[in-house]
Protein backbone atom coordinates (compact mmCIF):
# COMPACT_ATOMS: atom_id res chain seq x y z
CA UNK A 1 0.00 0.00 0.00
CA UNK A 2 1.27 3.55 -0.65
CA UNK A 3 1.67 6.12 1.99
CA UNK A 4 -0.81 8.00 0.10
CA UNK A 5 -3.29 5.10 0.19
CA UNK A 6 -2.28 4.49 3.98
CA UNK A 7 -3.03 8.51 4.43
CA UNK A 8 -6.36 8.80 2.52
CA UNK A 9 -7.36 5.60 5.03
CA UNK A 10 -6.55 6.81 8.16
CA UNK A 11 -7.47 10.45 7.50
CA UNK A 12 -11.11 8.60 6.04
CA UNK A 13 -11.00 6.90 10.16
CA UNK A 14 -10.22 9.94 11.63
CA UNK A 15 -13.41 11.77 9.85
CA UNK A 16 -15.76 8.79 10.80
CA UNK A 17 -14.80 8.45 14.45
CA UNK A 18 -15.35 12.49 14.30
CA UNK A 19 -18.59 12.18 12.54
CA UNK A 20 -19.53 9.77 15.44
CA UNK A 21 -18.65 12.18 18.02
CA UNK A 22 -20.26 15.22 17.11
CA UNK A 23 -23.86 12.84 16.72
CA UNK A 24 -23.20 11.08 19.76
CA UNK A 25 -20.96 13.05 22.59
CA UNK A 26 -22.06 16.46 23.90
CA UNK A 27 -19.67 18.03 26.05
CA UNK A 28 -19.94 18.14 29.69
CA UNK A 29 -22.12 15.00 29.27
CA UNK A 30 -20.15 11.77 30.49
CA UNK A 31 -19.50 9.05 27.80
CA UNK A 32 -21.57 6.48 27.22
CA UNK A 33 -21.11 2.95 28.27
CA UNK A 34 -22.46 0.27 25.90
CA UNK A 35 -22.95 -3.44 26.98
CA UNK A 36 -20.68 -6.11 24.73
CA UNK A 37 -21.78 -9.33 23.70
CA UNK A 38 -19.32 -11.04 26.73
CA UNK A 39 -21.33 -8.95 28.98
CA UNK A 40 -18.55 -6.34 29.71
CA UNK A 41 -19.37 -2.77 29.54
CA UNK A 42 -16.96 -0.28 27.69
CA UNK A 43 -17.29 3.16 26.79
CA UNK A 44 -18.81 3.59 23.28
CA UNK A 45 -16.34 6.00 21.19
CA UNK A 46 -13.68 3.28 22.09
CA UNK A 47 -15.48 0.20 20.77
CA UNK A 48 -16.02 2.33 17.05
CA UNK A 49 -12.58 3.50 17.03
CA UNK A 50 -11.67 -0.02 18.00
CA UNK A 51 -14.08 -1.43 14.96
CA UNK A 52 -13.14 0.66 12.39
CA UNK A 53 -9.55 -0.32 12.95
CA UNK A 54 -10.42 -4.05 12.80
CA UNK A 55 -12.80 -3.86 9.61
CA UNK A 56 -9.64 -2.38 8.24
CA UNK A 57 -7.08 -5.02 9.31
CA UNK A 58 -9.40 -7.35 7.44
CA UNK A 59 -9.82 -5.03 4.43
CA UNK A 60 -6.81 -4.56 3.87
CA UNK A 61 -4.74 -7.96 5.48
CA UNK A 62 -6.67 -10.56 6.00
CA UNK A 63 -4.07 -12.96 6.83
CA UNK A 64 -2.95 -10.45 9.66
CA UNK A 65 -6.35 -10.47 10.95
CA UNK A 66 -6.80 -13.83 11.21
CA UNK A 67 -3.67 -14.13 13.15
CA UNK A 68 -4.78 -11.73 15.43
CA UNK A 69 -7.99 -13.14 16.12
CA UNK A 70 -6.09 -16.58 16.90
CA UNK A 71 -3.50 -14.55 18.83
CA UNK A 72 -6.61 -13.18 20.71
CA UNK A 73 -8.30 -17.01 21.21
CA UNK A 74 -4.70 -18.72 22.06
CA UNK A 75 -1.67 -17.11 23.99
CA UNK A 76 0.52 -19.57 22.94
CA UNK A 77 -0.59 -19.32 19.51
CA UNK A 78 2.79 -18.34 17.26
CA UNK A 79 2.54 -15.22 14.20
CA UNK A 80 2.96 -16.78 10.68
CA UNK A 81 5.77 -14.47 8.38
CA UNK A 82 5.91 -11.51 9.58
CA UNK A 83 2.68 -10.53 11.49
CA UNK A 84 4.30 -9.88 14.49
CA UNK A 85 5.94 -6.86 13.27
CA UNK A 86 3.02 -5.97 10.72
CA UNK A 87 0.81 -5.39 14.01
CA UNK A 88 2.74 -3.72 16.27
Amino acid sequence: MSENEESYKLEEERGAAEEFKKKNIKEGEPLKAIKLKNGSEEVEILVVVIMLRLQRLFNDNPIHFYEFVERCRDDNHRFFGNTQEYLA
